[in-house]
Parts: structure tokens; sequence; C-alpha cells
């Protein structure tokens, strides 16, 4: 065997190792090398972490992988076998609003489901922005879908995981004041309904989004599913930190 075709054979055994790790939720960053993939493989967690439930992910464009072939941290996660089962029922350009209609066409799923994870924010921000919904129809919604699902599965977790996003809106405001706005009205809310929540909003960066600036490209999309993976259940105790 030559020495081209041995470091061939490493290679593609290198790429296959990388897609496998990939496929079990953990991000293997570009230039990683070969030996350098045991610690990866390190924190791909045993058969004990399997079987967390039914999970149902309720969200808009980010959830429904916009922009990324329709492949979002859902799906990452969903590939990743950590569920009993998964619903995506994400929706580009749908707020918090739709949530409960279409939470309503699902209603076998809604009374089995042991997690439900509601991914708005961005629609909403630019609802109130464009004066379609005030903050406080916004707020309205948001417990109007809550209390549903408290009512129709009262043992079901409930997990918020909100973007917000560094860009300019329509009316000049930054995404940023936007969801400070929101996060004061909703955090309340939230926790007072015993609902967690993700900060995913504290992980991604500019260099996480596809060329529109909103959308998470592949990158942004697996280290959503790695913070989700990280805490699937969410944290109780969160003050808006921007």
């Amino acid at each position: 065997m030559s020495i081209q075709t041995e470091i061939t054979r490493l290679e593609s055994a290198k790429a296959d190792i990388a897609n496998a790790i990939t496929a079990k939720g953990v991000t293997v960053p570009d230039g990683t090398s070969l030996d350098g993939m045991a610690a990866l493989i390190a924190q791909i967690s045993g058969e004990g972490e399997s079987m967390l439930g039914n999970a149902i992910f309720v969200g808009d464009s980010i959830g429904q992988g916009y922009n990324n072939n329709d492949h979002s941290f859902v799906d990452i996660l969903s590939d990743a076998g950590i569920y009993k089962s998964v619903l995506k029922n994400c929706v580009a350009g749908e707020t918090t609003m739709q949530a409960g209609y279409r939470l309503g066409e699902h209603m076998d799923e809604l009374y089995a489901a042991d997690i439900i994870y509601i991914e708005y924010c961005a629609n909403d921000i630019i609802s109130v922005s464009n004066e379609t919904y005030t903050l406080n129809q916004i707020v309205q919604n948001a417990s109007d879908v809550i209390g549903a699902i408290r009512r129709l599965n009262p043992k079901c977790a409930i997990v918020w995981m909100p973007l917000s996003i560094t860009q300019t809106d329509r009316l000049g405001n930054t995404w940023a004041d936007g969801f400070k706005a929101w996060a004061n009205a909703m955090f309340p809310l939230l926790a007072s309904n015993r609902v967690s929540l993700i900060p995913v909003f504290d992980m991604l960066s500019s260099g996480h989004y596809t060329d529109d600036g909103t959308h998470p490209n592949d990158a942004g999309q697996q280290i959503i599913a790695q913070v989700v993976r990280q805490t699937p259940y969410g944290i109780s105790n969160y003050q808006v930190t921007v």
C-alpha cells in the first residue's frame, strides 16, 4: 500500500468520523485533526441521554431552517436520537399568535408531549415595530399559548428559546433594543408560568448567520442544537442581559 493511498484512507476515515460526531449533536470545528476527534467523541453522551421523551418544536423560520435547505437545529437534534419522538412544527414568518393555532392541529402529539420548545422572538419584534401588534398583545398571545398547553397537558415541560439579532429593523431601531423590550415584557410572564428558557441569544455571533444576516447558517444551527442538548429543560433563573 502506497503512502498516498494510506493518506487518502485516513482522510476518508477522518471525514466519516467527523460526520458521525456531528450527527450526534457535537460540533466539529474546521481543521480538527484526527487525534483531536477523541475529545469530541467524549462529549457525546452515552445511551443514558437517550429518550428524553416526546418533544414538540414550535417556531418560525429559524426552527424551519430557512435559507439552510430547511435543515435546522430541530433536525440535528432529531437525528441525534435523544428524544423518543420529535415533531417539527416551525413555519417561516409566523409569530407567537400562530403557535396556538398550529398546536391545535396536533392534539395527539400535544397530549403525549413531554417537552414543548417554543422558538419565537424575531417575528414578534417585527410585528411590534410594524405596529401590527402592541407589545402587550404579544405578551397576551404568549400567555394564551402557555395557558392552553397547561390545560391540555399540565405535566409537560415548556421551554422558550428566543433569538436576538443585531440588525436594523424597518423603523431604524436595532434588534437588540427590540429584544430588550420584548424580554422585559416576556420574562416575568415566563417565570410566573414555570416556563424555563434556553438562552440561545447569548451564543451566536455575526459569523453564524446566512447572507441575509437574520437566519442561522449551518454553524449557527449546530450551536443552537448543542445548547439545547446541553440544557434540554432550560434554566429557571434568568435575567435580561442585553
